[in-house]
């Protein structure tokens, strides 16, 4: 999906904090879409679907309003980066301090996690967010995901927030 990206010209950092979809064929049909754009596209074409959200211009959207993903993230600007991992359903909850305490002795500064998941998802999902320091810079959470994808047992879905974004306190 990166390299659809990068052939577009679109730079991942900005790429909207979503999901793509519960399935792989979701996810698959999403690709096709996406590989049907032609170089140039903007984020408003690979998400034509978000373009009201997309869009700070128009008078009663706000897009861009700080909203923290729970107690374990920043609670007022600025924040830093952060991302969506996850285990099996099922897995024992413990995972994510386990995870995190191996996350911090690897030299990932981590501000906080918590399990997160939409509203009326199962309740044995095992997904979670990891906050990062908000000192720890845009290259944190990429080294974090070749570290996260070496380990095995867990899976790195998506970047939700590289810690760049700007954001408004209020509409």
């Amino acid at each position: 999906m990166l390299a659809e990206f990068v052939r577009l010209g679109l730079d991942y950092r900005d790429l909207p904090g979503l999901a793509i979809g519960d399935s792989a064929e979701d996810a698959a049909a999403f690709l096709k879409h996406v590989r049907d754009l032609k170089p140039g596209a903007t984020w408003h074409d690979v998400f034509p679907m978000e373009q009201v959200q997309l869009a700070p211009s128009e008078a009663e959207t706000c897009p861009n309003t700080y909203s923290p993903f729970g107690p374990y993230d920043y609670q007022e600007l600025p924040v830093g980066a952060a991302v969506l991992v996850g285990w099996a359903p099922g897995t024992d909850p413990t995972c994510l301090s386990t995870f995190v305490d191996r996350s911090r002795a690897a030299g990932f500064a981590i501000y906080g996690a918590g399990f997160w998941s939409p509203d009326g998802a199962p309740e044995d999902i095992r997904d979670a967010m990891i906050i990062f320091d908000r000192a720890a810079g845009p290259g944190a959470a990429d080294e974090f995901w070749a570290w996260v994808d070496a380990q095995g047992d867990m899976a790195l879905y998506w970047f939700a927030r590289t810690g760049g974004e700007s954001y408004v306190a209020t509409c």
